[in-house]
Order: C-alpha cells, then sequence, then structure tokens
C-alpha cells in the first residue's frame, strides 16, 4: 500500500493520499479513481464494464480486505452504495467475503431506478441472490466486491460506464428502512430516520429523551455515574458523521446547546477521525448557569492542553463530548447533563443568508470560496466608501467555469422557490458591457441536485442590478424543481471564457436578494398602494379568504380585504408576506408598539396581531386589540409587551420578521356568521398618545399630495400652542421633525428622496397621519 492506510468502511475515496483503495477487477473490468462527472470537488470510483467482459465482471475494493469487519448481526444486514448508471433496470452486485477464505461469502443484488443520474441502492444481505450462500453471523466478513449489470456479458450490452461512491454499513434501521447516518447539526429530532447511535465510555449512560424543560423537544441525556472515571464521555455516531467536519483557517468553532445541575462545569468536545482514532483534536469551556440550558462555544484552534493541534489537513469527522471532565464520579456524585443542538459554526459568526449584503462581516461569515481560478475578497466599494461589496478578480489562468460560492456550508435558510417565484437579483459592476453573468443553486448536502441561469451585462464600469429567472435554466443544465432544497448558491462571471482568453478581469457584486416574482418584498409600514411592485403575498389560513382590494369608503386608496367564511375556525387569519419582512420588525426596549388601521362591520371585535420568525415559527409574540368602532376606520395600538395570554413573551435576542392579522380571534365562523374586515396601514411604533386620527377627516390639509418640491399643513383654527410634525420614509426612519406655531406651514421636500412617506401631526395630546408622495 505503499505506506498507506487499509481501506475500510464508509469507503468515500476522497483520502487517496493516506488510504490504500487499491481497486482490484476481474472478468473485463477497467476501474479507477476520478473526479465525479457531475460534481468538479467529489472522488468517485469508475468501472468500465467493456465489451469483451465476462457476465461476472466486477471490482473488489482493497485488495487485501477492509481493515474492519462488517459488523453484521441479526437485524443488522443491511449495507448502502451510490451509483450512477447510464441505464435504469441495471443490476448491480455486492459480494461481501472472508479475506482469508474466499469460500465464504454472501452475495447480494438491487435494481437501478434511474439513467445517467445518482442514486443510493440499498442491499440487504440477509437476501442473498439466488444458488449464493445465506448469511452465518459466525463468519468474518472483511472483502468487499462490486458487480455493474450482473449477468450481463459485455459483447451483449456494449462497453457501458458506471460511477459508485460511499460504501457504508447501514445496520437494520429499524424494521427495513435503513437510517440515515448522524450528521450535523446533532438535534436528536429525527430518531425515526437518523442513527444517532450514542456509544458510552469510562461510566457513562446516555440516552436520547424528552427535555425535561419541553416536551416538544428531544436531547441527549448522559449521566455520569458515581462508578465514571475522570474522562468518561459519550461519542454521536459510533461510525462516525456523514461528512467530514468542515475545518479551514478561521472557521474552527462549534456550539453546542448544554444543561447541567452545576456552573464551572468543565466540558469538553472530542472530534476525530473515525478511520483513525490517532488523529483528533480536544476543547474545553465550562457551563455558566445552574440548571438551566446555554449555547457554548468551543474553538478547535485552542486545543486542550497536552492534546493535539487542529491540523486542517487532517479529516475530523467522529465527535464526543465530555462533562466534568477531568473529575470522576466517585469524586463528584452521579449527576445528570443534557445537550441538544451541536452545530459547526465556523467563525463562530452567523451564517451567511439572503439577501447577502456584505455589511456585516463582524457578524455573519460570508466565507467567499473560490474554485478554477478566482480569487474573491470583500471590500470597500470603489465608487461608495460606506458600502462593502464582494470584489472577484478572474485571474489570466482561471477556468471558464471559475466561480465564487458565498458561505462554505450554504445559507441559513433554502431559497423559498415556488410556482411563479423563481428569480433572484443581483447587483453587479463590471469592467465591460456583454459579459454572461451566471448563477447557481444547489443542495448544500447534495451537490448533484442544482439549477443554473444566466444573463448579460448592459453597462460598462458601473453598477446595475440583474435579474435571473431560474424557471429558464441554462442550457444543458438541470430545470429547477420545486420538490428540492437550494441553500446554496455561487456566482460565476463572463461563464463560459478563460482567463487566458479574456485576460485578468476584476468585477464587483452586491445585494443578492430572491425576489420571487420579481416584486420587493414586503416590509413595514404595509399601505397596500404599491401592488405592482411590491409583493404582498397575502396568504389565508383557518378559513380566511383575503385579497388587495380599493378601499370601500375612498376610491383613491387601496387596502386589504380579509373575509372570515362561515367555516372559519377561531384561529382564522392571514400573514402579509409568505416569505416575511424584507427586515426584521426593530423591536427595542420602549419601542415595542405597532399601529394598524382596521375597518370591521361590528364593535367589540377583537384583532390578534402575531409576530414570528419567519426561519423559526417556535419565535412569535402574539397581542390584541378590540375595536370600538361599527362600520368605520380605526386605528388600532399593539403593545407586544403585553402578550396575549398563553403565548411566549417579547424576546428582543429574538428576530420577528413575520406578520399575522387576526379578526375576531377566538369565534369561529359557524358562531359568527361569514363577516367581512379591511386593513390597511400597517406601521410600526406606536404611540402614547390619546387618540390616533387621519389628518385630513379632522380638517388638517396636506398639500399638494402628490408633491415634488414642498408640501404645506394648513390647520382650520389658529394655533394656541406648538405642534409637531415629523417626516417618516417607509422604514420608519425620521426624515425630518419640525415644531411650529403656524396655522399653515412650508415644509421644503427637494433633498428627500421620490417615494411614499408617512407625515405625523402631533397637536393637543393627539396624534394625527397623513400618506405623502413625493414625485419628481
Amino acid at each position: 500500500g505503499g505506506g498507506k492506510e487499509k481501506v475500510d468502511l464508509p469507503i468515500t475515496f476522497e483520502d487517496t493520499a493516506t488510504v490504500d483503495y487499491a481497486l482490484v477487477d476481474f472478468g473485463g473490468n477497467a476501474s479507477s479513481i476520478v473526479v465525479d462527472p457531475t460534481d468538479p470537488d467529489n472522488l468517485v470510483g469508475q468501472a468500465i464494464k467493456t465489451d469483451m467482459s465476462e457476465l461476472w465482471a466486477g471490482t473488489t475494493m482493497g485488495d487485501n480486505g477492509l481493515a474492519s469487519v462488517i459488523p453484521f448481526q441479526d437485524g443488522e444486514t443491511k449495507m448502502s452504495v451510490r451509483v450512477w448508471s447510464p441505464d435504469a433496470g441495471i443490476p448491480v452486485r455486492v459480494k461481501v467475503e472472508d479475506a482469508t477464505n474466499a469460500a465464504i461469502s454472501v452475495e447480494t443484488e438491487a435494481m437501478t431506478t434511474t439513467a445517467a443520474a445518482w442514486e443510493t441502492l440499498e442491499f440487504d444481505f440477509n437476501n442473498q441472490a439466488d444458488g449464493t450462500a445465506a448469511i452465518n453471523f459466525n463468519n468474518t466478513y472483511d472483502k468487499i466486491s462490486i458487480f455493474f449489470n450482473f449477468g450481463t456479458t459485455g459483447a451483449e450490452a456494449g462497453e457501458k460506464t458506471y460511477y459508485w461512491d460511499d460504501t457504508k454499513f447501514i445496520g437494520g434501521g429499524g424494521g427495513g428502512s435503513s437510517k440515515d447516518q448522524i450528521d450535523l447539526p446533532i438535534t436528536f429530532e429525527d430518531t425515526a430516520t437518523v442513527d444517532y447511535n450514542l456509544v458510552d465510555f469510562g461510566g457513562n449512560a446516555s440516552s436520547i429523551i424528552v427535555d425535561p424543560t419541553d416536551p416538544d423537544n428531544l436531547v441527549g441525556q448522559a449521566i455520569k455515574t458515581d462508578m465514571s472515571e475522570l474522562w468518561a464521555g459519550t461519542t454521536m455516531g459510533d461510525d462516525g458523521l456523514l461528512k467530514a467536519i468542515p475545518f479551514a483557517a478561521g472557521a474552527t468553532k462549534m456550539s453546542v446547546r448544554v444543561w447541567s445541575p452545576d456552573a464551572g462545569i468543565p466540558i469538553r468536545i472530542k472530534v476525530e477521525d473515525a478511520t483513525n482514532a490517532a488523529i483528533s483534536v480536544e476543547t474545553e469551556t465550562s457551563t455558566t448557569v445552574a440548571m438551566a440550558w446555554e449555547t457554548i462555544e468551543l474553538d478547535f484552534a485552542n486545543q486542550a492542553d497536552g492534546t493535539a493541534a487542529i491540523d486542517f489537513a487532517n479529516t475530523y469527522d467522529k465527535i464526543s463530548i465530555f462533562f466534568n471532565f477531568g473529575t470522576t464520579g466517585a469524586e463528584a456524585g452521579e449527576k445528570t447533563y443534557y445537550w441538544d443542538d451541536v452545530e459547526f459554526i465556523g467563525s463562530g459568526k452567523a451564517q451567511v443568508d439572503l439577501p447577502i449584503t456584505f455589511e456585516d462581516t463582524a457578524t455573519v461569515d460570508y466565507a467567499l470560496i473560490d474554485f478554477g481560478g478566482n480569487a474573491s475578497s470583500i471590500v470597500v466599494d470603489p465608487t461608495d466608501s460606506d458600502n462593502l461589496v464582494g470584489q472577484t478578480i478572474k485571474t489570466d489562468v482561471s477556468e471558464l467555469w471559475a466561480g465564487t460560492t458565498m458561505g462554505i456550508n450554504g445559507l441559513a435558510s433554502a431559497i423559498p422557490f415556488g410556482p411563479g417565484a423563481t428569480k433572484i437579483t443581483i447587483r453587479v459592476w463590471s469592467p465591460d458591457a456583454g459579459i454572461p453573468v451566471r448563477l447557481k443553486v444547489e443542495d448544500a448536502k447534495d451537490p448533484s441536485i442544482s439549477v443554473e441561469t444566466e444573463t448579460a451585462t448592459t453597462t460598462a464600469m458601473a453598477w446595475e442590478t440583474i435579474e435571473l429567472d431560474f424557471a429558464n435554466q441554462a442550457t444543458g443544465t438541470a430545470p429547477i424543481d420545486f420538490a428540492n432544497t437550494y441553500d446554496k448558491i455561487s456566482v460565476f462571471f463572463n461563464f463560459g471564457t478563460t482567463g487566458i482568453e479574456a485576460g485578468e478581469k476584476t468585477y464587483y457584486w452586491d445585494d443578492v436578494q430572491f425576489i420571487g416574482n420579481g416584486k420587493e418584498q414586503v416590509d413595514l409600514p404595509i399601505t397596500f398602494q404599491d401592488t405592482a411592485n411590491v409583493d404582498h403575498a397575502m396568504v389565508d389560513f383557518g378559513g380566511n379568504v383575503s385579497d388587495i382590494v380599493a378601499d370601500p369608503t375612498d376610491p383613491d386608496n387601496i387596502v386589504a380585504r380579509i373575509v372570515k367564511t362561515t367555516g372559519a375556525e377561531t384561529w382564522a387569519g392571514t400573514t402579509v408576506g409568505d416569505f416575511g419582512l424584507a427586515n426584521a420588525i426593530p423591536f427595542a426596549m420602549n419601542n415595542t408598539k405597532m399601529n394598524i388601521r382596521v375597518w370591521t362591520p361590528d364593535a367589540g371585535i377583537p384583532v390578534r396581531i402575531k409576530v414570528e420568525d419567519a426561519n423559526d415559527t417556535n419565535i412569535s409574540v402574539e397581542t390584541e386589540a378590540m375595536t370600538t368602532v361599527t362600520e368605520d376606520w380605526e386605528v388600532l395600538e399593539f403593545d407586544f409587551t403585553n402578550q396575549a395570554d398563553g403565548t411566549a413573551a417579547i424576546d428582543f435576542n429574538n428576530s420577528y420578521s413575520k406578520i399575522s392579522v387576526f379578526f375576531n380571534f377566538g369565534t369561529g365562523g359557524t358562531d359568527a356568521g361569514e363577516k367581512t374586515y379591511f386593513l390597511d396601514d400597517i406601521i410600526f411604533g406606536g404611540v402614547t398618545s390619546v387618540d390616533v386620527l387621519d389628518a385630513a377627516e379632522n380638517g388638517i390639509r396636506v398639500f399638494p399630495n402628490p408633491t415634488s418640491n414642498f408640501f404645506q399643513v394648513e390647520f382650520e383654527e389658529t394655533l394656541n400652542e406648538t405642534v409637531q410634525l415629523t417626516l417618516f420614509d417607509l422604514n420608519g426612519k425620521l426624515l425630518k421633525a419640525v415644531r411650529t406655531i403656524d396655522q399653515i406651514s412650508r415644509i421644503d421636500v427637494n433633498d428627500v428622496t421620490p417615494g411614499m412617506y408617512f407625515l405625523r401631526i402631533e397637536k393637543d395630546n393627539v396624534h394625527y397621519f397623513q400618506k405623502l408622495m413625493i414625485a419628481k
């Protein structure tokens, strides 16, 4: 083996520098290890079944057998192999045998179901192939061979090329459906489909149980018994993780949520090579609270005393946790600990997500990853010193497919593609017009799932926003499939041209956003006026039916109409913005209110507002207000520090970026009958005045409206005290504030960008408001 390690399961072909895969052909096969034709970052086995091959032609992985015996036992008889075949319906046979005695073997078969695509086949050695020996758990099986199109000669089929990868022992998986191998993040929620396989050592006793503080959550429980060693711990996944932990320079951190009966308890994490226990890194930190959950961060760049330093050339794909490391059970007494949410967090920064703006380099891990000869970094925008952007140098040695991936582990959230919602925009700067810019989105866990699309720049040496529609895939690439997950994104400048042809060129990009159907994502304040450009994306549930219509009391105004039908549930409601708001609601201490203008057919109707994290529906706050008028508009104020009974309190550490409205909450349509409600002007920033009123309806003129250079505010009567006039933009940002005692006041807006604004008028402890359109 030339000093290399002996091959062992799982066989991934990724470690050719250190593992002796030793493919041995027989019967006319010609096999080798090659780059995956569908993924340039992956290595696979290639088997060419030549036109001279025998019907039994195959390939053995590892000439001298495996390093470890395959752990077959009763109920644990399955293996899986990922294969690529040019045809569906091809029999693939796997044979395992005793490396020291070829008379001892078991063979079984599975059939390909797809053509020219990867799929994972499962092989159950409890179902041996006809005419071959049955499995015997007293035997040793430590050698493995694969046969493509078993039973057909090359003369009959013609020369064919097959690929295979990820040969694994998967045991039983519970009554016939094998479980997935454990992988990060580890949450313990998928016990039905994931083999967490907790393995204790040194006196620990671990299991997966219901979280004692949350009956809807599953966690790991570790009892460090009174007989435990100081090094007692628990390994998560005896066979290691599905994928190696992606450590890299500057990306060495993991986090674990833990519960300890005591503060100051040292918790150690060890990661190692699942095939070589001599390769490992250990690091440690301590709990800071007692009898409560906390998230601890561990940095493997700071190895524990006396343990090996991290080496980025190594593979780390097995993980163990040690509670109260360094203290025996005899010293501490029996103690119970809990852990959950084991995650790789890289630099400790938040995982990148759309929209990508490059502004939060201190807190977001943008992690630009180049391939094919690109050299990318985050730099100051050469046209705006207050802006950060991505810079890509496509070097003179770059490949035609050179590109850059944003986020080493993909996006924090899957891109919410759906029918009619397939567009992404990106702002780009190119030295030349007519340059093809390609975007590729893929499944971060399965690079064989991807969509690519392309457009061209139209200007040279200037910023422009280009729109890319993934419903129009690039020639020769896969179409979008809404059943798939797309949570990784890459950009390619001047796709199809090498650096040698074009010479070294520098490009910039910024503001990568999902725009769905091409409209802007809805954001506060929500006025329903700009339906041509804003995607209000109203989604009903529980029996509501909503749409956007002309205000029944003002034909120049657009509002939302919500019908709570006779079949509606007590909790029927409507979400405004299916994908959430463009920006999180900026809640802060003493700034927790929203105003909403509503029209209801009855007074005394409870209106509930729920705000939640668009990426995590477990995070939410709900509050209520009561209507006071019948068949008329009024402004209700909602204070989220007064949460509805039985719902969560506001937490300023959380993100709230999605909003839903419930009319007549708590009463079903069967009891109330069908009722129609109207909704408008959802505004953040409640006021403490005794009322909030419409300016025009209360004798206050704001004109001209629309305006271009100025507007005037005119009161019916002479003012006896100072009035405050405040102009806000659509994000709630204060633009102008004027104090006046004049009956008519003129406000200059020459310096204000065209768009929709809000004017708030504070007079006699009453707040009035007026929409104002500035058009130039």
